[in-house]
């Protein structure tokens, strides 16, 4: 063993390679190596000539180059991450909480061991902690129950429901629907009319409804020329300069010349009748007279009275004299929808004039202002033979003060008119639905009518869409919002909408609820009136949340949207304040603004009340839909019509008619109602009181067994081929008479009580009879309906 600068050399081990170049060979026999170094490092072609002749060399393939790089980046990634990630959270995260948790853990079995057993200490310290942590959890909401979903057991809690709704009134987001709305005038088919319906489908949408538009086309008259001229022996006295403002939607084009101007009051039967009694009238009469409760009623009996044409008078709005009021003027009596085509016989081509229709006047109508009729009423004559009403204006006398007038609207047959409507889907009983809606045009900006009644369309859809995200609810039923367009032309959107598919939305539909004529009270009083089928009418009559509104519930008593469904046997509400219900000024004149709105009855507390009065259409629009039992009240139902049975019967004295056969079918849906009341009361306690909500299957099916029965007791209460002369009207029970009277309810048992009026009582017999029958065989087919799944 030798030694080499300073190693010790391994015999044997350091023998080169053979012919390995600048090494010579051992010495035999073991002697000292002789290592002969080259003084210069071989040059590049030296080593290119050693190396050529000793085999080929192996070639690289660029593949193989490429696949090395990219796993030698992959590679040094994952080191850079866990040098600059991994390695630092761990050494400056991890590392120092574990040593705080031992350093911990050995302090806190430090001191539970001066108290006892550290072992056991620490599971009773744990569960300490873990039972602090729940109730906070409980108690924070953070964990689902009934209080914080909406529910209780399998239904909707809907007190928790009305309290989320109460928070979630939006008054900023209603205070810019209103304005919007009242930018601008919307007669039905206009440019204004459209941008509105954007506005109500731009809103729909962006409350996630589904929306839908629905385009029809129907009869639409717009302001055109009209004059009045005021005679006295054949020489004028004066004349009116009309504009546009001087129109009612739905007057005829006509001429009227030369006729006697007499001043009829309020245009009631017993004002005609006191008129032609005392030889006022004529077949050449232009009758002066106020608006009054129903217009159409007005028009229809001064056509039937004789008169060649009618004269407004618009009462005095406050110190305003000049002020028109524009309210149709067309003639629902016969049917409502489009007025050319709705009497056509069902034939989709067939279209009648505008003089054979009898929805349009057959007589030219104007409206005037109240300066203007002051200024005729101060001709007309107060001689002897002429009369005087209760407000102290005379009627003139026949040939003595005349007038020659003349409209000329324009008049668009086939126009387009727009309804759009979108749906929340229920989660049970999705072939039943309620109708929402309100109208949508106006004859000038209408902040109060129809704006008011569109902005809480919309605040409800917000609402109800509000506790749908909140809650994850889904009402029982489905819901459809409903803006409608062409109201003041007889209805026509509304009655398109129905006529096209009348079975389908009777068997889908059990309640309609309008709420175009909601408003304020220019007092600050809190009122609602309610027209109701007697079936809802307990929905808003029974003690509940009222929010401090003073509300009359009574029967439906007026024509409007809600027509055609209730034509059709189909259950309404119209949901009205007093003041537009009555078209108060200034409703229908251009003074109907959101200024003047903004000024007058939303000045005070008008924001506060109408957030109540949305959550009062809120709760009952909540229960008609999402109660696990629809809210029909049966004994109320059968208590009310005996009650119209007696207003008719006293209408029917002396006449010799017999009454028994419908009697014994109201005594039948009476005991019905106590049945009723007897089940609804033994399915609450077992569901709601016993089980807390949780609702067996099998009494599932029997609820809705019974919602089906309920909602189908009106659609088997009608005359298929129509009331006599009257083939639109159907339902037999509820829908207003051919002639309205002041002294007798004209909204009940229609067809009989025509019959009475014309004198025909054997058809007022047999339709008592037939009416009998159809209460009889309703309540059969109640009795035994089942659920067909």
């Amino acid at each position: 063993m030798q030694t080499n600068r300073g190693y010790i050399a391994v015999v044997g081990d350091d023998e080169p390679a053979q012919g390995a170049p600048g090494f010579g060979r051992p010495q035999e026999g073991g002697g000292p190596l002789n290592v002969v170094l080259p003084t210069e490092p071989p040059s590049y072609g030296e080593l290119h000539d050693a190396l050529e002749g000793q085999g080929p060399q192996l070639e690289m393939e660029f593949s193989d180059l490429e696949g090395d790089s990219y796993q030698g980046r992959f590679q040094k990634l994952r080191e850079h991450f866990k040098y600059k990630v991994v390695d630092r959270v761990r050494e400056r995260i991890i590392d120092p909480l574990g040593f705080l948790v031992q350093f911990l853990s050995e302090k806190t079995d430090y001191y539970l061991s001066k108290i006892g057993n550290p072992l056991l200490l620490r599971r009773f310290l744990y569960i300490l902690v873990m039972s602090t942590m729940m109730y906070y959890v409980m108690i924070s909401g953070l964990l689902p129950n009934n209080h914080n979903t909406g529910t209780r057991g399998m239904f909707s809690e809907q007190q928790q429901l009305m309290e989320y709704a109460r928070k979630c009134i939006n008054f900023a987001k209603m205070e810019e629907d209103l304005e919007y709305l009242s930018k601008m005038p919307h007669m039905a088919g206009t440019k204004g009319d459209f941008a509105m319906l954007n506005y109500v489908m731009s809103s729909f949408s962006n409350n996630g409804l589904k929306v839908i538009r629905r385009d029809y086309e129907t009869y639409i008259n717009y302001p055109g020329l009209a004059s009045t001229e005021i005679l006295k022996d054949g020489k004028s006295l004066f004349s009116f300069p009309l504009t546009e403002e001087n129109f009612c939607p739905l007057s005829p084009a006509g001429k009227i010349e030369d006729a006697s101007i007499i001043y009829a009051y309020r245009g009631t039967r017993d004002d005609l009748e006191r008129l032609r009694a005392a030889h006022l009238l004529d077949d050449k009469t232009v009758l002066l007279m106020h608006y009054g409760t129903v217009v159409a009623d007005q028009v229809f009996l001064a056509q039937e009275f004789g008169a060649v044409g009618i004269l407004f008078i618009t009462d005095q709005y406050g110190s305003d004299t000049d002020v028109v009021q524009q309210l149709p003027v067309g003639l629902p009596q016969y049917g409502t929808g489009n007025p050319l085509r709705i009497f056509s016989g069902g034939d989709p081509h067939a279209k009648l004039s505008t003089k054979d229709t009898p929805a349009i006047p057959k007589i030219p109508i104007i409206p005037l202002s109240y300066k203007q009729a002051q200024q005729i009423q101060d001709v007309l004559s107060h001689a002897e033979h002429s009369l005087k009403f209760d407000d102290g204006w005379h009627t003139g006398v026949l040939k003595d003060i005349k007038v020659n007038m003349k409209a000329e609207p324009k008049e668009q047959e086939d126009h387009h008119s727009w309804t759009v409507f979108g749906r929340i889907e229920g989660k049970e009983q999705t072939d039943k639905a309620i109708i929402v809606m309100a109208s949508r045009d106006s004859m000038g900006y209408g902040a109060s009518y129809p704006n008011y009644g569109q902005m809480m369309l919309l605040s409800l859809v917000e609402l109800f869409q509000q506790i749908k995200y909140k809650f994850d609810w889904k009402p029982l039923r489905n819901i459809y919002f409903v803006s409608f367009d062409s109201s003041v032309y007889n209805a026509a959107d509304a009655t398109e909408l129905l006529r096209n598919e009348v079975d389908k939305h009777k068997s889908l539909i059990y309640s309609v609820i309008d709420i175009s004529q909601l408003g304020l009270e220019p007092d600050g009083k809190k009122r609602l009136d309610i027209q109701a089928h007697p079936l809802i009418q307990a929905l808003f009559s029974q003690e509940h949340e009222n929010f401090g509104f003073d509300m009359q519930v009574r029967d439906v008593e007026q024509y409007g949207d809600w027509t055609p469904y209730m034509a059709n046997s189909i259950p309404v509400a119209v949901l009205s304040s007093r003041n537009v219900l009555e078209r108060k000024l200034p409703i229908f004149t251009k003074h109907d603004t959101f200024e003047h709105l903004s000024n007058t009855i939303l000045q005070s507390n008008g924001w506060s009340n109408s957030g109540d009065l949305l959550l009062v259409v809120f709760q009952a629009l909540l229960k008609l839909v999402d109660d696990p039992l629809i809210p029909f009240d049966i004994l109320t139902y059968a208590d009310d019509l005996n009650h119209h049975l007696e207003d008719l019967e006293r209408m029917a004295e002396g006449r010799n008619l017999v009454f028994t056969p419908v009697k014994e079918g109201l005594n039948i849906w009476r005991r019905l109602g106590e049945d009723w009341n007897a089940w609804r009361s033994t399915w609450n306690r077992i569901v709601m009181i016993d089980n807390n909500g949780i609702e067996p299957s099998l009494l599932s099916i029997e609820r809705w067994t019974q919602n089906k029965k309920l909602s189908n007791i009106s659609l088997r209460q009608y005359l298929r081929s129509g009331l006599p002369g009257r083939e639109f009207y159907k339902n037999i029970l509820f829908g207003p008479s051919l002639h309205l009277s002041d002294k007798f309810h004209s909204w009940s048992f229609p067809a009989v009580r025509d019959a009475i009026d014309q004198g025909d009582m054997g058809l007022a017999q047999a339709l008592l009879n037939y009416l009998g029958t159809v209460l009889k065989v309703s309540a059969e087919n109640y009795q035994e309906e089942t659920l067909n799944l």
